[in-house]
């Protein structure tokens, strides 16, 4: 049942065994995977600690009890099986990525890219792991050692359109404007739908002044994704600018459509309607 997927049949067999013999650790661990891909994350995290119980050297109980008490919303219990797996299997990269993820998520930034660095010394040539450092090095404002971790994603793997967005996001924060429009170039090449490339190729053609490409880039956007409120108020900013208040208020009023609480819409709106002397109080 278990190798034809038919997970919801073999769960009630798994624990007759259990039941008849507590100390099968092994049916124990196969129950736990069980419901744990049910999304049965209480059950689970039960039949793994069982598993640990009654052999507490298994380092992959350990790891997998951990992504079940994340699932259940239980980081510092997570924090503690991805430890214990580590202690017991130190070259446990899924471990070690996945306590780094986890450290990011809490803002413990200090952690996280220690563990992250740790698994590269693991798997050097990890493209993922590259591109996910460089986007919590970015978080922080560590431009430079970020654009340093994309770049190694992308001589690892130089099809990922995700890397070249990231870096030109980077390279863009750091003024140079002709280098980060050509990432995002090549981020559209390939894929040609990445509406999040499209918005911020936009961006930066707008901070060159070079308005109708923006103007073009934001409708490509909103093309891709109709629903992008962000590209829709960028496009009604770049309307301003060119003197269509009607269309540019237009845009504004379908960015708060689609995202009411987007603050940066209502003041984009509020400044189009005061520019064209249609503001009140």
């Amino acid at each position: 049942l278990l190798q034809h997927s038919q997970l919801t049949e073999a769960v009630p067999l798994l624990e007759q065994i259990c039941l008849a013999d507590r100390r099968d650790a092994e049916a124990w661990f196969m129950l736990a995977a069980a419901c744990q891909k049910l999304e049965s994350f209480v059950r689970a995290a039960e039949a793994y600690r069982q598993v640990i119980g009654l052999e507490p050297s298994r380092a992959d109980a350990y790891y997998y009890l951990g992504n079940t008490c994340l699932a259940l919303g239980e980081p510092e219990d997570a924090i503690d099986a991805f430890r214990k797996a580590i202690q017991l299997r130190p070259t446990y990269l899924e471990a070690h990525v996945n306590l780094g993820a986890l450290f990011e998520l809490q803002k413990n930034f200090a952690d996280a890219e220690a563990c992250f660095h740790q698994a590269l010394r693991l798997d050097p040539d990890n493209a993922a792991l590259h591109f996910n450092l460089g986007n919590m090095l970015q978080s922080q404002d560590k431009l430079v050692e970020a654009i340093a971790s994309y770049r190694k994603a992308i001589a690892l793997r130089a099809d990922h359109a995700d890397t070249y967005n990231n870096l030109g996001n980077a390279i863009v924060r750091l003024g140079q404007y002709s280098e980060a429009i050509a990432c995002y170039e090549r981020a559209l090449e390939l894929d040609p739908q990445l509406a999040v490339a499209c918005n911020n190729l936009g961006n930066t053609l707008a901070k060159q002044h070079r308005f109708d490409e923006a103007l073009a880039s934001y409708r490509r956007a909103l093309e891709i994704n109709p629903r992008f409120a962000e590209a829709q108020t960028n496009l009604g900013n770049i309307q301003r600018y060119q003197g269509k208040l009607a269309d540019a208020i237009a845009s504004h009023r379908r960015a708060i459509e689609l995202e009411p609480d987007y603050a940066d819409a209502h003041f984009n709106l509020a400044f189009a309607l005061l520019v064209a002397g249609e503001f009140r109080e």
